[in-house]
């Protein structure tokens, strides 16, 4: 099993690629191009030199989180790293709650947690 396999996330198709970043490039550099985005919506991306870096949209922040694909797999050995990059444990209650995407969608907050918005299940408002 790869790393996108591993996360439960979608490859990203280089014609996706500035769709996916249109309103984040204030903050994700050019030189940075999206391998997969997690059910959440957050972004890895990669740079020329193989650095793997992780885009979490819930806080708007980058990080660079490998020096190379091959350190990416291994960090996600540990499932306490891949349930937090992943978020596998709130996308299992989301879908337990009947919340399922389709093709194209990932799950978004009523109230983005950059805002006070917490990592809660509703299923409306």
């Amino acid at each position: 099993m790869d790393a996108v396999d591993a996360l439960g996330a979608t490859r990203v198709q280089p014609s996706e690629a500035s769709g996916l970043l249109k309103f984040w490039r204030w903050l994700v550099p050019s030189s940075l191009n999206p391998v997969c985005v997690t059910k959440l919506g957050d972004l890895f991306l990669a740079d020329q030199s193989g650095s793997v870096w992780f885009l979490d949209v819930g806080t708007g922040s980058l990080e660079r989180v490998a020096e190379s694909a091959d350190a990416w797999v291994g960090r996600l050995s540990d499932p306490d790293q891949l349930n937090l990059w992943s978020a596998r444990p709130l996308v299992d209650k989301l879908e337990n709650a009947g919340l399922r995407l389709r093709e194209g969608e990932c799950y978004t907050y009523w109230q983005s947690p950059m805002m006070g918005g917490e990592y809660e299940v509703a299923t409306s408002r």
